[in-house]
Parts: structure tokens; sequence; C-alpha cells
């Protein structure tokens, strides 16, 4: 792509920046302290800071730096090509900001206030049930906790392609086969049935919806499908725990 806002960097420069550190996964870091789990925090945190130290010896301090601003930039305009998986691709959709079915590699979607604050208060809700969800003192920390967190890393960031949702299939495998074997709610298995839909493949069809208003938010049913399954995670424990005495 071309510099972005001013940078003198292409986007493609700072590839080894983000192999190291996706930028949503910091996440991880405040829910590892929040969650006491110190030395995953611990190792983490110097995992991250001796990456940051090779690829400043290496690239230099000024192009991490950069790196910052390049974020500032997408998160200001996102992407609304069809495959951004995100509460940002949905609103630049809605509002036809930006190319839907066609990759455009010399532009990110026009910014638009709305379509940017929508961005955010869906950042923090996303985050705030990912770190602050009352759960049970026996499932605090443990496996639904984790996931829930992973899950909204990606599904909070302003641009969520396809394939960055890989990580809900060990989460239906583990949603399936663990905890909430004992599920007897017809409802629960036809919404986990419904998730999986949703998640596992290109619905290309929906693409016939593009330039159609309002409509074309089903576009985003990857989207949906994740938010199905965040459900799930935040509402089956107790359910399951009934279910099993």
């Amino acid at each position: 792509r071309k510099p972005l806002g001013g940078i003198k960097h292409s986007y493609e420069d700072f590839g080894t920046l983000k192999m190291l550190v996706k930028p949503q996964y910091a996440i991880f870091l405040i829910w590892a302290l929040m969650r006491k789990k110190f030395g995953a925090f611990t190792c983490g945190l110097m995992c991250v800071g001796a990456g940051i130290l090779v690829s400043c010896i290496v690239f230099g301090f000024k192009n991490n730096i950069d790196y910052l601003r390049v974020l500032h930039f997408i998160g200001l305009h996102g992407e609304s090509y069809a495959p951004n998986q995100s509460m940002n691709g949905l609103l630049n959709r809605l509002f036809f900001n930006g190319n839907n079915l066609t990759w455009d590699g010399e532009a990110f979607a026009p910014y638009h206030p709305i379509v940017y604050a929508g961005t955010l208060v869906s950042f923090f809700i996303l985050v705030g049930v990912s770190l602050f969800f009352s759960w049970r003192p026996s499932v605090k920390s443990g496996v639904e906790d984790f996931a829930c967190c992973i899950l909204v890393a990606t599904m909070a960031s302003p641009v969520a392609w396809v394939h960055h949702y890989g990580i809900l299939f060990p989460i239906f495998v583990w949603l399936w086969f663990s905890a909430y074997r004992s599920w007897v709610s017809k409802s629960r298995v036809l919404c986990m049935a419904l998730a999986y839909v949703l998640t596992s493949d290109i619905i290309k069809i929906l693409d016939g919806l593009a330039s159609i208003p309002v409509l074309n938010v089903f576009q985003s049913y990857l989207f949906f499908g994740a938010l199905l399954v965040l459900i799930q995670l935040t509402g089956s424990p107790h359910d399951a725990a009934q279910s099993a005495s």
C-alpha cells in the first residue's frame, strides 16, 4: 500500500513488527495481570520487550515508533471490504463508506465520524466483557475466561479479516466436548450449530446484498456468528452447572 498518514514507510515495512506483536493481543497482558497470572504476564512482557529491542536494533527506533502512527491511522479508517468481519467493517459497509466487494490495495476506507465512534464503543463494550464479566470463582481464569479474551481480541479490532477467526475452531471443540456436554437446552444446541454455520465457511451469496441499504449488514455473518459464540461463553457456565446438578 501507499504510505499511510504521511509516513514514508509502506505498510509492508511493518510486517515483522506485526508478526511479533499483533496489537490487539495486548489485552492478554491486561487479562493476565487482572487474573493474577503474574508468571504469564512477566513472560509475555519479557518476550515483547526482547522482540522490540531486536526490532529497534535491526529496523531502527523511528521505524518502530512509526508503526504506532500506522495503527492510529488504521484505527481511524478501518476497512469496508467484505472480509473485514468487525464492527468497523459492518459500519463502513452500512454507510457505503469505501469499497465493499473489491479489494483496493491503494487506500483504506475514508474517515467517517459515526463509523469511528461506533468502532470505539464496540471496542470498549467487548473488552469490558472480556475483562470484567462476572465469572463464577470456579471458572474465572479458566478455559472459558481465556477463550472469551482471545475471541474478543479479534472481534474488537477495527480490522478483523476472516482468517483471524481461525481461533474459533478450538473454542467450538472445547465448548462441545468439555464442560458444556451436559447441555439439555435445544435452543443452545441450535445456537451453537448456527454459530458454526456462520463462521465455518465464506457465504458468498450474501455479497449480493452489498448495494442494498441496511440489508448489507448481513455481510457481517461471521462477526454475528462470533457474537453467538461469545454469548455461549459468557452465558453457559451457570446453566451447564445447573444441568449437571
